[in-house]
Parts: C-alpha cells; structure tokens; sequence
C-alpha cells in the first residue's frame, strides 16, 4: 500500500484545491477573531465594562475557546476534500487505470482512508496556527491576557488531536455519500447539510422526553461538544466523559470508512 498512500499524498499536494481551503481557514479564523476584537472595543467605548468576548479571543484562551472557535470553520475544509477523493477517480475515469496497478481494493481504499485522516489532521493544525497568531494579535492590541500554561505545548497537541477527532466523523460521511453516489456535489451537500443540521437535531431530541434525550447522546454533534469541552481549563455546560464522547465519535468514523470498503468491494467499476 505504500506505492498506492505515496501516489495520493503526491496527487493531493499538486491539486491547487487543499492550499485553497487551509488558506480560507486561516483568513477566515483571523477575520473572525478581527470582528470579535472590534465588538469588544464597541463595547469597551459604550462603557459597558468588560466583555465575555474578551476571554474568548485571549490568548490564555486559545486551547479552549480559540479550537472550538476553528472547529466552527474547520469541519467543512475537511469535509470538502474526503468528499471528492474517491468520486473525482470515477468522474475523470482514473478508476479503471488505478486499480489494476494496485495491491487490491482495500489497499486502495485504505490509502484513501489514510489521507482523509491526515487531511483532518492537517485542517486541525492549521485551524490552531490560525487561532493562536490571530489570538496573540488582538491580545497584543486589546492588552489582554497572554498568560500561557506551563504545559502549553503538550495541551496544544491533545486540542489538535481532539478537534481532528471532532470533524473526522463529517469527513468520513463526507467520503461515504460520494462513494456509493459517484458524486462529488452528494458528499459535499450531504456532508455539510450534517454538519451544520446535526445540532440542530440534537437540540431538538433533548426536547423530547428521557427517550429522545438518551438517544441525542449517541449524535454525533453531542458527543463532539463533550470531547472539545475537555480541550477547555473549565469545561462549559454540563457533558459527559470526553473518554466516552472520544469512543462514540471512533466508532462513527470507522462504521463510515467500514461502510465505504465494504460497497467499494462489491461495486463493478465504471465511470459515470
């Protein structure tokens, strides 16, 4: 598989569309933080003393409040690519040429798998730079705190582990739906309508009695607020083991990925 994993990191790196998406990501993180910064000086001059906005954007924050405030950008940079890894192969007809020259089907999907995971991973990194030099800029201007813990450097790396865990699931959707559709535009649009509709539905299951409640614990969305809480010194709200929410979101990205190589094994290759 190493010839196949070789040949995917090379395609994506001369494909213009992953620096686009890292590039918004880090824009888009720091205009983010920018307008924050602006509402808290709006805020500072109405004489309405200190605002919670300020902890949010400050550097002693960035662990906590700076990923969740990434993750709200992330998850779709992520999405995007998973979705387009194996459904491109089928819309520029390399399906047929790729697999007789590789060591199987789910060697071949496995090389996918993998990249869609280090792309996660490499969103989750990127949406962490972008939040901790956007974050030490307006702390800079609005003299805000920089205090930093001692253990910084190991906390940084389990907030970037956590927050890729976060989006893997939506990604590993993503790679489902444009798998068995053949569809680029399928496992975009199905992957972001989850993403950004999977709170939603949680919220509205909690309203719906012990059941309903019970069964929004096992969405994903509530599961990814109890592990991206633990990234927090003083988790917000009231969640439950950031262990159990980390076992509930592996269980959906490898059911998605299991999915995946299963169709993939039984399909008859053609191009759409």
């Amino acid at each position: 598989m190493g010839g196949l994993l070789a040949s995917e990191i090379f395609r994506l790196r001369k494909r213009l569309m992953p620096y686009v998406l890292l590039g918004l990501l880090l824009a888009i993180v720091g205009l983010l933080y920018l307008l924050l910064w602006l509402v808290v000086q709006v805020e500072a001059e109405e004489g309405t003393g200190a605002s919670e906005l300020e902890a949010v954007i400050s550097l002693s924050n960035v662990l906590g409040d700076g990923m969740d405030l990434a993750y709200s950008v992330a998850g779709v940079m992520a999405i995007i690519p998973a979705a387009t890894l194996v459904s491109s192969e089928y819309a520029w007809g390399t399906i047929r040429t790729l697999l007789p020259r590789s060591a199987g089907r789910d060697a071949f999907m496995g090389a996918k798998a993998i990249v869609t995971i280090g792309f996660t991973l490499a969103v989750a990194i990127t949406g962490f730079v972008g939040a901790l030099i956007a974050s030490w800029i307006v702390s800079t201007m609005g003299d805000f705190s920089r205090d930093l813990p001692s253990d910084f450097a190991a906390e940084a790396v389990l907030a970037i582990l956590r927050t890729t865990l976060a989006m893997l699931p939506y990604a590993t959707f993503a790679f489902m739906i444009a798998l068995l559709s053949r569809s680029t535009a399928a496992g975009i649009g199905v992957g972001l309508a989850m993403y950004f509709l999977d709170d939603t539905i949680t919220l509205l299951l909690g309203t719906a009695g012990d059941t309903g409640e019970t069964l929004s614990e096992f969405l994903i969305d509530a599961n990814v607020s109890a592990l991206m809480a633990a990234n927090h010194v003083e988790p917000p709200g009231d969640h439950f083991s950031a262990w159990r929410g980390a076992a509930v979101l592996v269980f959906y990205s490898a059911a998605f990925l299991a999915v995946s190589i299963w169709r993939f094994r039984t399909r008859d290759v053609h191009v759409n």
